[in-house]
């Protein structure tokens, strides 16, 4: 890993293939807040004919608060119409509820932009692996 930075709650590292790790150690709207405030500021440096990568690692036995992540993401979208594609895999532990959290991703309305698959915790190598496909 290169690029690591560390805040409380979250880690954030920068891969050499290109893929941005996130790793989420708790669980509440401020760490919400700070994973965005990076994102947001990868979004601003990205062309918008590229792909970014985002590995999300949420190893928190407690759900992210869905419904502030939801707004906070809308307002990303609706601010930067323009912006890069992303392929985002989302590694969970066992009890997350996939089929919510897909429930929002749907509602964003992303269309194309956003490809977002779901791994458990111990799939590590195919979540990498679909992340660096180009399809």
């Amino acid at each position: 890993m290169t690029d690591g930075s560390v805040e409380q709650g979250l880690e954030h590292h920068l891969h050499t293939t290109g893929i941005h790790e996130f790793v989420f150690h708790e669980s509440s709207h401020r760490i919400v807040d700070v994973w965005l405030s990076h994102t947001t500021a990868i979004a601003k440096t990205t062309p918008s004919t590229t792909i970014v990568r985002y590995l999300l690692v949420y190893s928190s036995k407690d759900m992210l608060p869905l419904m502030h992540v939801f707004s906070r993401l809308q307002k990303l979208i609706r601010e930067m119409p323009d912006r890069h594609y992303t392929r985002v895999a989302v590694m969970h532990q066992p009890n997350f509820m996939v089929s919510i959290a897909q429930l929002f991703i749907k509602a964003l309305g992303t269309g194309d932009k956003d490809r977002v698959r779901f791994f458990s915790l111990d799939d590590r190598e195919a979540a990498v692996a679909w992340l660096l496909r180009d399809d």
